[in-house]
């Protein structure tokens, strides 16, 4: 959305760099301002921002909230906006706008643990994914093949992908590391034959003056830079437009729970699954134990017989 206010953007713009100096990522300082303009949006005319943000009542960031979940529902979508209206919250507090008691006006969203079943893409709909690449010829073909067969081979996050370095390749001894994500650990896994050849292929038509380490690389306005996971993402979702395939989610945790997914179903057991997802305890790969319905049936008990 376009902010016409002068007064806005210069929130807008200071907000961002509180975010940065809170050591966020990008991508999250990204997602939180972007949430913000949602807000304005909800509370701003053409006046003066800081003026409105001063007036700012619990009702205000009670009915914030309400509209936005009319919106966009989702249990996903809400806590990202909860999140980031917190965070904003604070930010105003801090630049003493407004009583810091209001951040905890934001309602709270009511979440039961393992309450939610992980949706994978379907093993069958892989292969048409990988039928709409485009151009796979070219370098950029060439980049988002490699980019889709780790997500699919390892199950690893967008962040991994776009974070994978040149030294985090082991030719030598066929090997990939995976550095950690979201308080995740880190991962090595064996070059599959497939994933060798596509990296290869890439890398082959990647520039060698590029000075950044990262693997793949995107063009930005002036130079080409390392691979960000917005573009994993949007590469992903491009995939399935054009793959038409309407199942969700349509990102790339989908081809994750899939990969969790297709272990279990080889019958490894949860610990396994969660040391090649890179999890720090088995409590974050317990969910997964609901989509592996086969043992599941071995679970329940024999009813027991109606006595009269």
């Amino acid at each position: 959305a376009r902010i016409r206010s002068r007064s806005a953007r210069r929130v807008l713009t200071d907000y961002a760099d509180w975010l940065e100096e809170r050591s966020l990522a990008p991508s999250t300082i990204e997602l939180r301002v972007s949430t913000t303009i949602t807000l304005f949006g909800y509370w701003l005319s053409e006046g003066a921002c800081v003026g409105r943000l001063r007036q700012l009542s619990v009702l205000d960031v009670e009915d914030a909230f309400l509209r936005r979940r009319r919106e966009v529902p989702g249990h996903s979508s809400q806590r990202t906006f909860q999140a980031g209206l917190r965070l904003f919250l604070r930010f105003c507090a801090a630049r003493r706008w407004i009583q810091s008691d209001l951040v905890s006006a934001v309602p709270s969203i009511r979440c039961y643990r393992l309450s939610t079943v992980p949706r994978a893409v379907s093993e069958a709909d892989i292969p048409r994914l990988f039928a709409a690449l485009e151009r796979p010829s070219s370098t950029k073909g060439k980049r988002d093949r490699a980019v889709l067969l780790l997500l699919v081979t390892y199950g690893v996050r967008r962040g991994q992908v776009a974070d994978l370095r040149l030294s985090d390749l082991d030719w030598r001894e066929r090997r990939v590391l995976f550095r950690a994500h979201k308080g995740g650990r880190t991962v090595r896994h064996a070059l599959t034959p497939a994933v060798a050849e596509a990296l290869a292929e890439y890398l082959r038509e990647r520039p060698p003056e590029v000075e950044t380490e990262h693997v793949f690389l995107h063009s930005s306005p002036r130079k080409l830079v390392g691979l960000n996971p917005q573009v994993v993402t949007a590469l992903v979702v491009d995939l399935f437009e054009r793959a038409e395939i309407t199942s969700r989610p349509r990102g790339p945790h989908a081809m994750r729970h899939a990969f969790a997914k297709r272990v279990l179903a080889a019958g490894k057991s949860l610990k396994t699954v969660s040391d090649l997802l890179g999890h720090r305890a088995l409590d974050s790969t317990a969910v997964y134990a609901k989509v592996d319905v086969d043992r599941l049936r071995e679970a329940p008990l024999e009813w027991p017989e109606v006595l009269r």
